[in-house]
């Protein structure tokens, strides 16, 4: 049998490598991620837990969890980050930008929140508030891949924008 640091470990593993595959691989990959974590339920942390059920689709249980969180301690930045970008990824920018906003007054380096508040404005269209919020992101987090990630997706929003007005102005 595998030991707990061992499934650990592998659903670590499998949730990161599920990002690459196609939707339905991913999926499936992720179902393995979950197996896993809730077999190690002692030693997997529950941000782990949730990620991998807010990647399944589950995000209604996952929101519950993290507002049921956030109201017993309201200033838990990382679990402000990870609700945010439940928010982002369904569609609810205005309250992703909120919550974003709020960690970034609580700590004014945290760099993923700048690169969230950044990928949102972007989202929304706004081309020079995005743009600043990506050069701050940078500044405080070049050294870590997420928020480079999320830097790259920030510019990877506004590429469309900017090739749709460099028509307009030519054509």
């Amino acid at each position: 049998t595998i030991d707990v640091s061992h499934r650990l470990a592998r659903a670590r593993l499998l949730k990161e490598l599920a990002l690459s595959f196609d939707f339905a691989t991913q999926q499936r990959i992720l179902r393995m991620a979950l197996h896993e974590f809730e077999s190690t339920a002692s030693e997997a942390t529950p941000h782990e837990v949730l990620a991998v059920k807010g990647l399944l689709g589950r995000t209604e249980e996952v929101l519950q969890v993290y507002n049921t969180q956030l109201e017993n301690n309201p200033k838990d930045t990382k679990t402000l980050l990870s609700r945010e970008w439940i928010y982002a990824n369904t569609g609810r920018y205005d309250r992703a930008a909120e919550d974003f906003l709020n960690v970034i007054q609580q700590n004014s380096v945290d760099a993923a929140a700048y690169s969230g508040l950044g990928y949102v404005r972007a989202v929304k269209g706004l081309r020079d508030a995005a743009e600043i919020e990506a050069v701050n992101a940078t500044l405080r987090g070049a050294n870590r891949y997420e928020v480079l990630h999320n830097v790259a997706c920030i510019y990877g929003e506004l590429a469309p924008q900017a090739q749709s007005t460099n028509l307009s102005r030519f054509g």
